[in-house]
């Protein structure tokens, strides 16, 4: 999952429409054809990547998604910050559903991971292997694991995905500025103003496998010089109690390790 920034709502689209659902819209072919534009400028909006699992949408195979579901938010249902593009759009014989395919009519305000929230990324963790994991913060646990569970995506389809994007990145030795160099790109769209399919779990990866070793070493080099070991006495291992900790939870947020 990746934060998408809501642009204001085109006048356009459905201003001119006399309808008040969004099931209305099937009433018409002007009803239609506006959906059609909604989901096109949804998808645009969202850097052409799906909502909840972060793959590249087909145009095909994808459709609007309701965050709070219409079945109880009816009232929402045409509410432009209440829509997204979710993959999916049909499903093929045995295919797996995730994503809204999965959530379908599930909405909790308290558990819900919304990629409209700036902090959603923050929720979740990832392995080489392609596995999405809750993050190990208690107050983000619960709801990071609530939403792999109801959006399904921790399935064996979407791990061999993201698994896809991630082998390639790190089958070869990256320098920390071709590292920076990667982070920064996959932080915007290119190509057409298309996001990196994936591209919050390369981010997360990267800073997880380089930028927190070379923080490290940063670190040690910086309390080198501050604290140099005199008359063989050593550090004061009280003024570093944290410091094994951080070196052996490879899950450390970067962030917080910011110098």
């Amino acid at each position: 999952m990746r934060y998408i920034r809501k642009n204001p709502e085109p006048p356009s689209i459905l201003t001119s429409l006399n309808v008040s659902t969004y099931k209305e819209l099937n009433n018409s072919e002007e009803g239609k054809k506006a959906r059609a534009d909604l989901r096109k400028t949804l998808s645009q909006e969202q850097g052409y990547i799906c909502c909840y699992c972060c793959r590249t949408l087909d145009p095909n195979d994808s459709h609007i998604e309701h965050l709070r579901p219409r079945e109880s938010y009816d009232h929402l249902s045409l509410e432009y910050n209440n829509l997204l593009v979710s993959c999916q759009g049909k499903l093929l014989n045995n295919e797996p559903r995730h994503c809204e395919m999965a959530k379908d009519a599930w909405f909790d305000e308290d558990l819900m991971v919304s990629p409209l929230s700036e902090d959603c990324e923050e929720f979740f963790e990832y392995t080489l292997a392609g596995e999405i994991l809750p993050t190990k913060d208690v107050n983000r646990g619960r709801s990071a694991q609530e939403a792999i569970d109801r959006l399904q995506l921790n399935i064996p389809k979407l791990q061999a995905m993201r698994q896809a994007e991630i082998t390639p990145l790190f089958d070869v030795e990256l320098s920390i500025e071709e590292v920076l160099k990667l982070i920064e790109s996959f932080a915007t769209t290119h190509d057409q103003g298309y996001y990196q399919p994936f591209s919050s779990t390369l981010v997360h990866l990267l800073k997880l496998e380089y930028l927190i070793d070379w923080t490290l070493d940063i670190f040690r080099f910086v309390t080198a010089q501050i604290y140099p070991i005199a008359n063989d006495r050593r550090i004061d291992s009280c003024s570093f109690k944290n410091y094994d900790k951080l070196s052996n939870d490879r899950s450390f947020s970067f962030s917080r390790l910011a110098l």
